[in-house]
């Protein structure tokens, strides 16, 4: 009788990897929320309860996109993503505000530090998920 086929899979191209991500927000329900629809979608997500813990996880990546809060203790988004833009590692990763702070204000200087983009909170989850996967995608190919 034929021998059954292997049932082995090549290892998965770059390509088909999961998009990694870091979530970072000082709000343990929000990151579970968050971090629960991302990691049901298939996305690999690292999470930091603050600024200080997302710029480590940053720091050991690639990532292909960070997410973060505006108002966080010991190093809150504006400064994470002012600090991503000056790493040259990580200087061209996407960064996407999710935040409450929907002020003008607050976005206008999200944008000046260097966000790629932000989102209010409560966030729906299609809208997340369609701005995730695009951003990641665009991170992917700056590390490629």
């Amino acid at each position: 009788a034929p021998l059954p086929l292997a049932r082995t899979r090549p290892a998965p191209t770059a390509r088909e990897r999961p998009f990694r991500i870091v979530l970072a927000d000082d709000s343990v329900s929000v990151r579970k929320a968050l971090g629960g629809i991302l990691t049901r979608a298939g996305f690999e997500v690292a999470l930091a309860a603050d600024g200080e813990e997302a710029a480590v996880l940053l720091e050991g990546g690639p990532f292909d996109l960070l997410i973060t809060d505006l108002e966080m203790p010991r190093r809150n988004g504006y400064e994470l993503i002012a600090w991503l833009r000056r790493q040259p590692a990580t200087a061209r990763l996407p960064a996407l505000v999710v935040t409450t702070r929907v002020g003008e204000r607050h976005q206008e200087l999200a944008f000046q530090v260097g966000a790629t983009s932000c989102l209010s909170k409560p966030v729906g989850e299609d809208l997340l998920l369609r701005t995730a996967a695009d951003l990641a995608a665009r991170g992917r190919r700056s590390h490629a």
